[in-house]
């Protein structure tokens, strides 16, 4: 993705180039790749912003034309193609506004609107000192050595501020640069204000007498360029400012010298981020920072609670566990071992062995809402799309290892209406999962390499974005997670567009269940039993005639649920179920996603097969599965046209 911004700018690049020889001012050639500049800055901020593949794709198609007139213009003599090339611009831009208008906020990240706070990111503040991460801290001293520009990325709260100052104040570092120099960068600093940071910050007298941008470049390249130094630039929220500061960029692959970074002078960049860097040229490294270890986790709690004293005997083995559910990211281990030792009343060792017990403990909720400020921005910078996907991954159980081709499938099968997107999910959906991964959302838990990108192959969210993302998903009205009765009795369910279960024995509580029925029924699209497996039958609540995604996997059926064919909405049904599927299956005419499971305990039936032929009637599936069980014959003539995805028994009738 992305590939439209590189187009627009090469084009900058060239058409600077151009306006550099001093063309007459007066010629038509000028003043076209003066108005296409113009555009440029417009088109370039919508290739940053968007994350639609539809959108790239039509910006690097018309940009290439675009590319193509302009180069082909006539400098020595008016011609035609100027004018063509102002027509074609010129309809490109209102293109691009009425897609802008169409989406809205949908497909754009907020970069360029949010507003700067002075506020840490949770990095410095996770601790003050590096703990368990000398592997890590010994790799990023060597790219920052080998490499001109070092990207270390991470989540919020990793700790990346507090190594990327300790890099700045090594030894070896403070012996080998001649200049070091800090800018924390923020969310509205762009890549042009970094110069000026950079005088402001080595020579603050100069940059009074120096307000041009280009007087303060030339200071820069005067004054560095026979010394060596390390500029540090933590907290970047462009992602491309790694393409930008590279000395293979613009500056060095144009014969025009960069303004403070000369290749080959021993130089460099190192930058922190929430999110890897978008760049396709020069010498460049990302380094990932990992959460802490378990023993790393403990030793960072217990300096934190006992104050580098040794733990208690009594309390050790609550406390481990209390660490582990911290899940190795310091600014919880902090924000908990914080919430420990402030109370005498929480030192005994009955409450730390409860809250070890329970990892939706008050004090593990006190901890997330505490933090939720520093990993709020990760959230809001986020388009509409890609926080609807965030809530979604988060209405799975806390820590659960969601497998990638489950999430896409509710996702496609959901279609988030809200948004009323015209580019289609189904092509979209994996580039926004990786979206997700590298703005360091989510975790992935299992992967396989794919070419050169990422294969995520299960994920989910840490515990702290986790309970970020059920308390923005509720607080919308995207969706809500139940685990308990005043879950389901709570003004909170009213209105909500989606329900996750996570506690199956509610749907058998009658005030719960009839509260979901009269808050939900007008509502509800989705209901989602995720939470762990229930070998009896338990009351659905099937009279939400609107839904369209009934995910009953966890939950044991003795016969198949007759009320299920009134759902006729219904995209996505997954059932257990030992008995066989009736013909009024193909009420559900349209059902995209049906799977079938068989309780685990009972095994399966030698008969050929429990799917009616009725089966071949459903036009709309996309993906069938049934565990131990035979596609019956087709009646002649039929077939499945949309069928994508034909799992477990079924490739033998599929081969003939």
């Amino acid at each position: 993705m992305f590939t439209s911004f590189f187009i627009v700018d090469d084009l900058k690049i060239w058409i600077e180039k151009r306006l550099a020889k001093n063309l007459n001012p007066d010629d038509g050639s000028r003043q076209v790749l003066e108005l296409v500049s113009k555009h440029l800055d417009y088109y370039e901020h919508i290739a940053k912003r968007s994350i639609s593949r539809d959108i790239d794709r039509a910006m690097y198609r018309e940009l290439n034309e675009i590319k193509e007139m302009v180069e082909s213009l006539d400098f020595e003599h008016s011609n035609d193609v100027g004018e063509n090339v102002k027509q074609k611009v010129e309809s490109f831009t209102r293109l691009l506004k009425t897609m802008e208008q169409r989406y809205g906020e949908g497909l754009y990240n907020s970069f360029c609107d949010v507003e700067e706070e002075e506020e840490d990111d949770g990095d410095a503040a996770a601790t003050s000192k590096v703990i368990g991460v000398s592997e890590v801290y010994q790799k990023l001293k060597q790219n920052v050595f080998c490499n001109e520009v070092t990207s270390l990325v991470g989540m919020p709260g990793i700790g990346k501020t507090t190594l990327a100052n300790k890099i700045f104040h090594d030894p070896a570092i403070v012996e080998y640069f001649d200049h070091r120099v800090w800018i924390r960068v923020g969310r509205k600093c762009g890549v042009k204000d970094i110069p000026r940071r950079i005088l402001a910050e080595i020579d603050p007298d100069s940059l009074q007498t120096l307000p041009a941008e280009e007087a303060i470049h030339e200071y820069l390249k005067t004054s560095l360029k026979s010394k060596k130094y390390l500029i540090v630039l933590d907290d970047v929220w462009d992602k491309y400012m790694a393409h930008f500061l590279d000395p293979y960029h613009r500056f060095f692959r144009h014969d025009l010298e960069h303004p403070f970074l000369h290749r080959g002078s021993g130089s460099r960049i190192l930058l922190t981020s929430r999110m890897r860097q978008e760049k396709h040229i020069g010498r460049f490294n990302v380094t990932m920072m990992p959460l802490l270890t378990e023993k790393e986790s403990w030793n960072l709690f217990c300096e934190k609670v006992f104050c580098g004293r040794p733990c208690p005997h009594r309390l050790e083995k609550a406390g481990k566990k209390i660490s582990k559910n911290c899940e190795g990211l310091p600014l919880t281990i902090l924000a908990v071992a914080r919430l420990l030792s402030q109370d005498q009343e929480k030192s005994t060792p009955e409450y730390w062995d409860e809250v070890a017990e329970n990892e939706h403990h008050l004090l593990f909720k006190e901890a997330y809402e505490e933090i939720s400020e520093v990993l709020l921005p990760s959230y809001t910078y986020l388009p509409r799309i890609l926080q609807i996907c965030f809530h979604f991954i988060g209405l799975f159980r806390q820590k659960y290892k969601i497998p990638r081709s489950k999430l896409i499938n509710l996702w496609l099968a959901d279609g988030f209406d809200e948004l009323n997107l015209d580019p289609r999910l189904d092509y979209c959906a994996i580039e926004y999962l990786l979206e997700l991964v590298n703005n360091s959302l989510v975790v992935v838990y299992q992967e396989g390499i794919s070419g050169m990108r990422l294969n995520v192959k299960s994920c989910g969210l840490h515990s702290s974005f986790w309970h970020l993302s059920n308390k923005k998903a509720r607080e919308t009205k995207f969706a809500m997670v139940l685990r308990s009765r005043d879950d389901g009795l709570g003004d909170d369910i009213k209105g909500q567009r989606r329900l996750s279960f996570h506690n199956h024995v509610l749907f058998s509580i009658k005030d719960v269940h009839q509260s979901v029925e009269d808050n939900c029924a007008s509502t509800t699209r989705s209901i989602l039993c995720f939470g762990p497996y229930h070998q009896y039958q338990i009351p659905i609540c099937f009279g939400l005639k609107l839904l369209t995604e009934l995910d009953a996997l966890s939950i044991r059926f003795y016969d198949f649920p007759l009320e299920v064919v009134q759902l006729v909405r219904l995209r996505y049904l997954t059932l257990t179920l030992n008995g066989k599927i009736p013909a009024s299956i193909s009420q559900l005419s349209n059902l995209q996603f049906f799977i079938v499971d068989q309780h685990q305990r009972i095994k399966y039936h030698k008969e050929p097969s429990y799917l009616p032929v009725e089966i071949w009637g459903m036009k709309e599936l996309k993906h069938l599965q049934a565990t131990g069980s035979d596609l019956p014959e087709p009646p002649c003539g039929t077939s499945l046209e949309s069928l994508s995805t034909l799992l477990n028994q079924f490739q033998q009738l599929c081969n003939r």
